[in-house]
């Protein structure tokens, strides 16, 4: 019998945990170090060259910094060659160099419209990405290629970026159509001389309803009904089984996983349900392999550069009753949670994109986590409708009168101004930029700029970023300010900009 190993595991090694915990308290960065962050970039025609005053005082900051990293939400194609599907959240080709020429070094390409005109796209994408000079991470060629640290050379140092997804089991949106919001494939990893599959970095998640007590009692016999209905189903199909019903209840945690404590949690068909004080709220339970996984490359990322940056896109929000994400201003426990971890195995930057709004920013052991940076490029009306979105509104795109444009203003639920009886309130329309200064590798402050994506603008300049009015700034500001201080974190207000002192 060979000697029982003292460290079963080399990552709980004293040595190696020694060394890590010292390289993750702080960048090893030791120069001035600036580093601008931004949430959803959905773009579809190039800006960079722009001369407005409003605008370039939202873009030229960003091409100074060392490094500028956002979530590449929207894919770009050769519009008059490409045989591929047209439609979703989509631009030109040429936006890949502008987003170089923006200033930006480094994306996530993770989002629920990565696949939007289906895989092949999403890395003829990514290697335009790579032409111009920008790293990416989130997608690839199978989930050890999505999922892995990727990397920045910089003269400071090296950046690392790990990229995720958050993918909800069940869930079914509304904008049912490959051109406004699905097709999203799961990259697969590949096994010996066996491709995996291309695709996005999942983390896959269970959403969970909270019921009052008295509720989910109900929804417990509703479960004990499932279980007796589908045990006499098998007895009469496959012949007898044992009489206590592990073999159906083996089967159901196969298929949905474990739910832990049935008197507090029950799955009944894919929807999970449990008991609660958040009545009609929702709780979400990361796939545990994924979860793990995700959190290991993000710990390799970090040991392997300078500054580490983690992110995701995620669609969570707390309360069933509010279906539009966007309209909820604090993160679930879940992407709490999942920030801290993040930090905790060496992220020194988290940041979150989907909800098109802004949330909160917190400072945990020192390093910083927006919650939400809402957009950073938001031309949601120029991307191409595609004729599904003809059909799902019950119009014919050869009869009707309804331009793209027009599809567009109605379609997006954040930017509908059919549906909002003053647009100029939406928030999903204001965002800020975040510039995080360093040196001597400790973060020194964060500014924070408010920005607008056009409330007066000409239509087709809706979506471009820009500086707003003194009165739209400070409603900015004083919201954000709000939302951080519930975080514990204070925003100062001076003029036209946010600052967070370390």
């Amino acid at each position: 019998m060979s000697e029982e190993k003292k460290y079963p595991e080399i990552a709980d090694h004293p040595a190696i945990v020694k060394m890590r915990e010292e390289h993750f308290a702080n960048p090893a960065i030791k120069a001035p170090f600036t580093l601008t962050v931004v949430g959803d970039i959905i773009q579809t025609n190039p800006i960079s060259h722009l001369i407005d005053p409003e605008v370039r005082a939202i873009l030229d900051p960003i091409k100074k910094s060392d490094v500028a990293v956002g979530n590449m939400e929207s894919n770009f194609g050769d519009y008059r060659n490409q045989r591929a599907h047209i439609g979703g959240l989509m631009g030109c080709k040429e936006v890949a160099a502008d987003v170089k020429s923006l200033g930006f070094n480094v994306v996530a390409r993770s989002s629920n419209h990565s696949t939007d005109q289906g895989v092949d796209e999403m890395l003829k994408c990514n290697e335009y990405l790579q032409q111009a000079g920008v790293t990416y991470a989130g997608t690839g060629f199978n989930l050890e290629d999505a999922r892995a640290p990727q990397y920045l050379e910089t003269p400071k140092g090296r950046i690392g970026l790990v990229a995720m997804t958050v993918s909800f089991n069940g869930r079914v949106d509304n904008q049912s159509s490959r051109s406004a919001d699905t097709g999203m494939e799961m990259a697969a990893y590949q096994g010996g001389n066996r491709n995996g599959a291309a695709g996005i970095n999942f983390l896959r998640v269970t959403p969970s309803v909270v019921l009052p007590p008295e509720l989910f009692e109900g929804i417990k016999k509703i479960k004990q009904y499932e279980t007796d209905y589908a045990q006499k189903a098998t007895k009469e199909h496959a012949g007898d089984i044992t009489s206590d019903g592990s073999e159906v209840k083996a089967l159901m945690e196969r298929m949905y996983g474990k739910v832990g404590d049935p008197n507090k949690r029950q799955m009944v068909h894919t929807t999970m349900f449990e008991a609660g004080e958040r009545p009609c709220g929702l709780n979400y339970y990361p796939n545990a392999d994924d979860l793990r996984l995700n959190l290991r490359s993000i710990r390799q990322g970090k040991e392997w550069s300078d500054f580490m940056i983690a992110t995701v896109h995620s669609h969570d929000y707390n309360n069933v009753l509010r279906h539009m994400d966007f309209l909820q201003e604090t993160p679930s426990e879940f992407l709490v949670d999942l920030a801290h971890k993040s930090i905790d195995n060496g992220a020194d930057v988290f940041f979150a994109t989907g909800p098109h709004l802004l949330r909160g920013i917190e400072i945990y052991k020192g390093k910083p986590i927006f919650y939400s940076l809402a957009s950073f490029i938001y031309q949601l009306w120029g991307t191409p409708a595609g004729p599904d979105r003809y059909t799902d509104n019950h119009l014919d795109q050869f009869y009707s009168e309804t331009t793209e444009t027009e599809m567009n203003m109605d379609m997006w639920p954040p930017q509908a101004v059919t549906k909002h009886p003053d647009p100029k309130n939406m928030e999903s329309m204001e965002s800020v930029t975040a510039q995080l200064d360093y040196d001597g590798g400790k973060i020194k402050q964060i500014l924070i700029r408010p920005i607008e994506f056009g409330y007066d603008a000409p239509m087709s300049q809706h979506g471009i970023p820009r500086t707003p009015k003194p009165e739209v700034a400070a409603r900015i500001l004083k919201r954000l300010q709000r939302m951080s201080e519930a975080l514990g974190t204070k925003v100062e207000i001076q003029g036209g900009t946010g600052l967070i002192k370390f």
